[in-house]
């Protein structure tokens, strides 16, 4: 990466910037004088929305460990999607699957667990779904063995009790004479992925799965909805988005049950973790991001995607077996990497440190992220808070990727240009934030406006209501495409040409680059 002084230019046309947008979510009320490529473009409040800032900038999968680019590549032009959804649910794949076994040490008391939460954005058809799935077959496959294991294991536990208890009774009966029989010992429920998302549901598979577990749901509404559901009922915050809060961290959680077994009433985890992805459409992110899980840093810690729809289309193109199965091997030989021990026994990370190219480079990045938050306030600069941290958890995934399967030159430093990828990634992570942030603060109207003008830019950039209503199953009569494409006047996206009788709406350029971000 650039050094501080070589990204001062950078720094100075990022922090005008974020000055110019006022709250940094959008809201901008005065005109705005951008240079985009040396061409100076002046816009006023909905203008502003739709300007180049708002293009959506494609992940860089070439910083990915090439197993991991090439699976991605592979499932996007299979389905059709976006590369940024399968990338983002493989890193959440890889983080679970290495867990506590691993941490980075920063610095001298700073230490990065190996943990990500990672969100897919978009609309119902946009393909979210299969590169999800497709992410998640190994390991949902490896959960399924497990449960087929613990059952086998669980007959042969109750054969052995009912032995025990007979053995048990003809020694009491005997008046004790001898040794004991010994009580088998109850198998324990090997756990992966899990999709409840309550922590009173939560920390008893935590505490019986040390390594961690992955809560993959096609649906993440669910658990972001949870809170608000919970906080209505009480009055006041969840209690669960403090231990959320304490898991991302891997920090010790404890909680207190009213019912069952006397070793269920009082759970505690000391070191939780629980990686998080799945897709969620933006109207109802919107909805469950509320003002207290900003406030609270719960948004903060959410790595997010939210890529433009694309047209649905038969495609020739497969994930090939052999990518497949590399990928399966690799999620595989994660679960093979082990941790240390602790004086008690007890399981504890193996620590990873940074080279000394490693650490210069992330001190830059810490330098540049903490210049960039100096211009921010609300919930942008509490996600740049979050985003310091980013490239070390990212490191982690892409070092033991890269151990299991190119390999790496010493199993436990992570080298410079481990350390350049996962800043490379955490960059377009900041890019993406705020971009999402401006986003969703969008009424439905300009989101409905964004969407149509995508659709008129991917034909020409120019239509007449008669040939929108043609070519629109979803519009009925060439008055509503009449309105519709007023609507875009107003709004600034473009303008009319031709006469009142004979006319034409002409996109105009600066928002056609952009519409639909």
């Amino acid at each position: 990466m650039d050094s501080e002084s070589g990204n001062a230019d950078k720094d100075d046309s990022v922090n005008a910037m974020l000055r110019a947008d006022g709250d940094q979510w959008g809201s901008t009320t005065q005109d705005i004088t951008k240079s985009v490529g040396g061409t100076s473009l002046k816009h006023g409040a909905n203008r502003a929305s739709a300007d180049t800032l708002d293009e959506f900038i494609p992940f860089p999968l070439d910083e990915l460990p090439e197993i991991l680019a090439t699976f991605c590549r592979e499932v996007s032009a299979s389905v059709g999607c976006d590369a940024s959804f399968p990338a983002l649910t493989v890193l959440a794949v890889c983080a679970s699957a290495i867990g506590t076994t691993r941490q980075v040490c920063l610095k001298r008391n700073w230490f990065a667990p190996c943990v990500l939460w990672t969100v897919l954005i978009g609309e119902s058809g946009t393909q979210k779904s299969p590169p999800f799935r497709m992410a998640m077959k190994t390991m949902n496959a490896r959960q399924a063995d497990d449960i087929l294991g613990f059952n086998k294991e669980m007959a042969a536990y109750n054969a052995e009790s009912q032995n025990y208890t007979r053995e048990a009774k003809l020694f009491k009966n005997a008046g004790g004479d001898g040794k004991p029989p010994q009580a088998p010992a109850k198998p324990t429920r090997r756990r992966c992925v899990m999709s409840d998302s309550t922590i009173e549901a939560l920390a008893p598979i935590l505490r019986e799965n040390s390594r961690g577990v992955l809560m993959g749901r096609d649906e993440l509404s669910g658990w972001l909805a949870g809170f608000d559901k919970y906080s209505s009922k009480k009055g006041g915050a969840s209690s669960d988005v403090p231990k959320w809060l304490e898991i991302y961290n891997c920090e010790p959680i404890s909680i207190d049950r009213k019912t069952g077994e006397d070793r269920d009433r009082f759970i505690y985890v000391n070191r939780p973790s629980v990686c998080i992805t799945g897709g969620i459409q933006p109207a109802i992110l919107a909805r469950c991001l509320t003002d207290e899980l900003k406030e609270n840093g719960l948004q903060s810690r959410l790595l997010m995607t939210h890529p433009p729809r694309g047209m649905k289309q038969w495609l020739d193109d497969e994930l090939s077996d052999a990518t497949e199965q590399k990928y399966a091997t690799m999620v595989q030989d994660l679960f093979l990497l082990q941790g240390e021990s602790d004086s008690a026994g007890e399981p504890r990370p193996a620590t990873l440190t940074l080279t000394a190219e490693a650490r210069a480079l992330f001190a830059a990045y810490v330098n540049r992220t903490g210049l960039e938050q100096s211009a921010m306030h609300g919930a942008p600069a509490a996600q740049w808070s979050k985003l310091e941290e980013t490239p070390g958890r990212l490191a982690i995934v892409i070092h033991c990727v890269r151990q299991v399967t190119t390999g790496v030159k010493d199993f436990w430093k992570i080298d410079g240009d481990t350390m350049r990828r996962a800043i490379a990634m955490a960059e377009w992570f900041k890019t993406e934030t705020l971009r999402i942030g401006r986003v969703l603060k969008e009424s439905q109207t300009l989101r409905e406006a964004r969407h149509l003008g995508l659709w008129i830019q991917k034909h020409g950039g120019r239509i007449s209501s008669r040939d929108l209503c043609k070519h629109r199953r979803d519009i009925a009569t060439s008055g509503e495409a009449e309105k519709m494409l007023m609507n875009l006047v107003d709004l600034q996206f473009g303008s009319w040409e031709g006469t009142r009788t004979s006319r034409e709406f002409v996109l105009h350029p600066v928002d056609a680059s952009a519409v639909g971000a």
